[in-house]
């Protein structure tokens, strides 16, 4: 423990042995934090000193203008630990849930949405029990899950009419985007059963047919969140033409005949059945294709999907 008021041509004459111990204690105090049983005998502003008169002993601080020390922790002198003495002036470190204006803004704790602060002790050993009472996801959220019922605090994105007052804080959010309910007491929930969700194009054309959307519940359609698009394929034909392949070079026989009355008959394949019968063949054509055209038949389920899993998209109210 040592204080000096750091003023070696006051304390000290400026001759040898008497000047290095004169250094040596200035060096000492400002080592220890200006410990003693008093105050400095000069003080600066900012300037630390520890009261070892009491137990535990007690830190203060000088303040800017050099015209008083405020105390500020306590030194277990045993184990070193310090502890922020909030006791001597409250405004110093200030817990509150609603003060807004407090000279020491920049030194206080300020409870949020959905966190409460309960007072415990007061004095030196002032506690605050800290309890969180929402989840940290706003109001308004589309949320997936991989269960059949909504969890608390979440309703199913059904399309169904749900009290204005018991979900105040979602009609607040959402207002009557989605339909107006019963128009005095309800609202509607968007409807999301059965559909893939898809990003707002908002002007853009990843999505060329944003023009035509449909109305999302509340009279609102074309390029604008909530409205909907029916299911469809990209323009497209199928259509396809062929030859048969080449081969099986043949020809064809015939035969002809004159009947007694001398009118003459044609066959294919037979030596003919009557007088005057005569032979004869067609000349082979060679090898040759026949060309054909076709159209495909109805394929495919009833609508066009990508691979999927069921999901329950659900909001948060």
């Amino acid at each position: 423990m040592s204080q000096h008021d750091y003023d070696i041509s006051k304390v000290d004459a400026n001759v040898g042995v008497t000047v290095r111990a004169a250094i040596n204690a200035a060096l000492q105090a400002l080592a220890s934090n200006n410990s003693g049983t008093g105050d400095p005998a000069i003080t600066y502003a900012y300037q630390f000193k520890i009261d070892t008169s009491v137990s535990p002993a007690v830190m203060y601080l000088r303040n800017s203008t050099n015209t008083a020390w405020i105390r500020w922790a306590t030194i277990n002198a045993s184990t070193g630990v310090l502890t922020v003495d909030k006791a001597v002036d409250s405004n110093k470190v200030k817990v509150s849930s609603t003060d807004t204006t407090s000279a020491y803004l920049n030194e206080k704790i300020v409870a949020g949405t959905g966190i409460t602060l309960t007072k415990g002790n007061t004095g030196a050993n002032e506690t605050y029990t800290v309890s969180f009472s929402g989840t940290g996801v706003p109001t308004g959220a589309i949320m997936a899950f991989p269960v059949a019922t909504p969890p608390d605090g979440y309703l199913e994105c059904n399309g169904s009419a749900v009290s204005r007052t018991t979900y105040a804080s979602l009609f607040a959010f959402l207002g009557t985007t989605y339909g107006v309910g019963d128009g005095s007491t309800t609202f509607n929930l968007p409807n999301y059963k059965g559909m893939f969700l898809r990003g707002w194009a908002n002007g853009s054309s990843n999505d060329p047919d944003r023009a035509s959307r449909t109305d999302r519940g509340d009279g609102t359609v074309g390029d604008n969140i909530g409205t909907r698009q029916g299911f469809i394929n990209y323009t497209h034909a199928h259509s396809g033409s062929g030859y048969t392949g080449s081969g099986g070079n043949h020809i064809h026989y015939i035969s002809t005949w004159t009947n007694v009355n001398q009118a003459s008959t044609v066959c294919m394949g037979g030596a003919g059945n009557g007088p005057y019968a005569n032979a004869a063949s067609v000349s082979a054509g060679g090898d040759h294709t026949h060309y054909f055209s076709f159209t495909t038949s109805n394929a495919g389920g009833n609508e066009t999907r990508p691979i999927n899993v069921n999901v329950l998209y659900c909001i948060k109210y």
